[in-house]
């Protein structure tokens, strides 16, 4: 049941991003401090972000995985326009949608049967130490709710990819039921603006064992 949890948590770690170089830095026109939301999660068809993707347990490394996740349509849904994603790696979202300024996901019936309803995934501009709650949501006798806390802007991050300044937000997915309330897990999410989503580092609820990590190796944004 706890695992089937996770998978709710995952969905955050996906965004997106004609392939650019995979070494070196790429200039940016706008800084993490005034980038806005559609800055942070740029969407458009044709768009693609590919991901080096690696899972440690008790025994070590896990094999790597190579996670694509690209824009494959867009059309009208729940009085805005959205952005249809297509995801190897089984996105909890089947597509994405912008309100004010956050971008919301709509949920993959697949991966999330128990969820119809739309969540906020990502808020830009935020103020460093804000917290926000993504998602509050009963399912069955358990409680799932997410949190996003926005914890700097500014820091240099170096991926396959190439080197990027990004901003930092740190999430956390907490689950009670009747019997116990516990943290299923914590994500760190660095995203740089004109890119999207940089690096995800999972950790167990300690916040210190590392449990996974995506890494951005290519991506095409914006037909360039």
């Amino acid at each position: 049941m706890k695992q089937y949890y996770l998978l709710f948590f995952c969905g955050f770690a996906t965004l997106f991003g004609s392939c650019k170089s995979t070494t070196g830095s790429d200039p940016l026109s706008q800084s993490p401090e005034t980038a806005s939301i559609d800055q942070f999660f740029p969407v458009a068809y044709g768009d693609y972000w590919i991901y080096d993707s690696q899972s440690f347990d008790s025994t070590g490394l896990n094999p790597r995985v190579t996670r694509t996740v690209e824009i494959i349509d867009s059309q009208m849904n729940l009085g805005h326009e959205s952005f249809t994603v297509s995801d190897n790696g089984n996105n909890p979202y089947s597509a994405y949608y912008f309100s004010g300024t956050g971008v919301y996901g709509i949920p993959n019936l697949v991966v999330k049967p128990a969820i119809s309803s739309s969540y906020l995934v990502l808020r830009s501009p935020m103020s460093i130490g804000e917290k926000l709650v993504l998602m509050d949501t009963m399912i069955e006798d358990v409680r799932l709710k997410r949190e996003l806390i926005f914890k700097g802007n500014g820091e240099s991050v170096t991926v396959p990819a190439g080197t990027f300044s990004c901003c930092r937000y740190e999430s956390t997915l907490l689950y009670a039921s009747p019997a116990y309330i516990d943290t299923a897990e914590i994500a760190e999410s660095y995203y740089a603006p004109e890119v999207g989503l940089v690096e995800v580092k999972r950790y167990d609820k300690t916040g210190i064992v590392l449990t996974s990590i995506d890494q951005l190796t290519s991506y095409r944004v914006n037909g360039n």
